[in-house]
């Protein structure tokens, strides 16, 4: 739906990659950086590699003048699908035209910037520095459309196939979708994304080919999010009409998406935890609307959202909980309209940062406080890019940008570009530390992964921690507060250790 915060996939990952307004993309939709994602998009119309037909896709990384010659490759025993003596290939899906549909949903603030070459920068710097593994890195580009009225499972099985079928690659990035995880596991590729949330810990157990470089499983951001609004004094009374501290008895609403992560945490993790915090919450107080399996169900969505307000509004709850982007930026706008101005608890993946105000007015943040993980997101740019949040690898990703002559022009398209960063010089950390002559595959690949611990210079976070079991890299966490000075989301006090 919405753009996606940068995350990009289809949730923020890199749409659903930090974070932005999309539903079938993005935000409400699907998951592909910074955009919503749409329908394959059938050919790439830039030059086809080599002189071949005109419908086969652009691959960057290929030689190019001027480009420092990477040595003789290692041998070719037993490696995975994409990998070859000269060349490790990867695929990136992207949505071209994503602020078409992003300005049809009402979200002109959170762009996300030129994906497309965002990469091609990225991989060019790579391979200017000695490549992968002593090979190229090299991508196939698999555009959707934003706007297509496909199906999510349409659209996920078409970038498989090209993946899988049409070309081969060793990584799929940047969707996370159940169904694009499996096709790719089963092809013995592996899936790499950014994104804010979408996979719960049972998600990674049954997904050990997936790994993202943004995410906080969604079953952990439940858990710290009701400790840093226990820990904040969140529950205390409310004036939904000043959006300002009241006498009215506190009462709890749950806003969050059908997509399977949330699904599951809502019931089994969220509430329950609540419950532990002495906090009831009403089960007719818990609104879980249907994430549209297709942008032909943004309106039905949108409505649904709004329809919340209203329902909130008469049973008098005083405060909702926004679990992710869409939930924010398709709430708060009705309720300002309503006059409706309940305290909001917020997490990264709710985008508050990103929104607000266009999607999320600034009359409706008074008091939002929760828990954020992604300074990017989080942040004003400036103090985003201070030393105290920003990661190890971000001086050199904004280098490489600013070389290319690449600017950002939001919060969101920063994030994305640091995501895009992350991704990319993950696979160049990963295959650069396995022993030479060594195959490259899914299983070595992981392997090398987890081996990197906390040694990944990574970007986009101020740190990183990879391991057996734990294809995410988040552990650092902050108090994440609305202020009305400066009308923008920052961090409160020291970091802590997430659980």
């Amino acid at each position: 739906m919405t753009a996606g915060t940068a995350s990009l996939g289809s949730d923020p990952g890199l749409a659903s990659a930090p974070t932005t307004a999309s539903i079938a993309g993005g935000t409400v939709g699907r998951t592909v950086p910074g955009a919503a994602v749409g329908g394959r998009g059938g050919t790439l119309t830039t030059a086809p590699a080599g002189g071949g037909a005109s419908s086969a896709p652009r691959v960057a990384g290929a030689p190019s003048a001027g480009a420092r010659p990477v040595g003789a490759a290692a041998p070719n025993l037993a490696s995975g699908p994409g990998v070859t003596p000269s060349t490790v290939t990867v695929g990136m899906a992207y949505s071209p035209n994503a602020a078409q549909e992003q300005e049809a949903l009402g979200n002109t603030a959170a762009t996300s910037g030129d994906i497309k070459a965002d990469t091609e920068a990225i991989v060019h710097d790579i391979n200017q520095h000695g490549g992968v593994a002593g090979r190229r890195l090299a991508v196939v580009f698999h555009p959707i459309d934003a706007t297509s009225t496909q199906t999510q499972a349409q659209i996920v099985q078409a970038a498989c196939a090209d993946f899988t079928q049409d070309h081969h690659v060793l990584i799929g990035m940047p969707l996370t979708d159940p169904t694009f995880s499996s096709c790719m596991q089963k092809a013995g590729a592996l899936v790499a994304n950014g994104s804010l949330a979408g996979m719960t810990t049972h998600d990674f157990a049954r997904f050990p080919n997936y790994y993202d470089v943004q995410m906080l499983a969604t079953d952990h951001i439940a858990l710290n999010w009701v400790d840093a609004l226990v820990r904040n004094h969140y529950f205390t009374g409310w004036n939904t009409t000043a959006g300002a501290p009241g006498n009215a008895p506190v009462k709890v609403g749950i806003l969050a998406p059908d997509k399977s992560d949330w699904a599951w945490t809502v019931p089994h993790v969220l509430v329950p935890s609540l419950r532990q915090a002495g906090v009831h919450v009403d089960p007719g107080d818990v609104e879980i609307w249907h994430f549209p399996d297709s942008t032909t169900g943004n309106g039905q969505a949108v409505a649904q959202i709004q329809s919340a307000v209203l329902k909130f509004r008469s049973d008098g709850v005083t405060h909702v909980l926004l679990a992710e982007q869409n939930s924010s930026a398709f709430f708060a706008s009705a309720a300002e309209s309503q006059h409706y101005r309940p305290r909001y608890g917020i997490n990264s993946a709710s985008g508050i940062q990103v929104y607000a105000g266009s999607l999320v007015p600034y009359a409706q943040l008074n008091g939002a406080v929760g828990v954020g993980w992604s300074p990017a997101l989080d942040l004003p740019a400036a103090m985003s890019a201070e030393r105290t949040y920003a990661g190890p690898g971000r001086a050199r990703c904004m280098k490489v940008y600013q070389r290319a002559g690449i600017g950002f022009d939001s919060t969101n398209a920063t994030a994305i570009g640091l995501l895009i960063c992350d991704l990319y010089y993950s696979v160049q950390a990963v295959l650069n530390s396995l022993p030479p002559g060594s195959p490259i595959n899914a299983t070595t690949y992981l392997h090398g992964l987890e081996a990197l611990r906390g040694g990944f210079p990574i970007a986009g976070l101020p740190s990183a921690l990879f391991g057996p079991d734990r294809h995410y890299p988040v552990t650092r966490g902050w108090t994440l507060r609305y202020f009305p000075d400066c009308k923008c989301t920052h961090y409160v006090g020291a970091p802590f250790t997430l659980r």
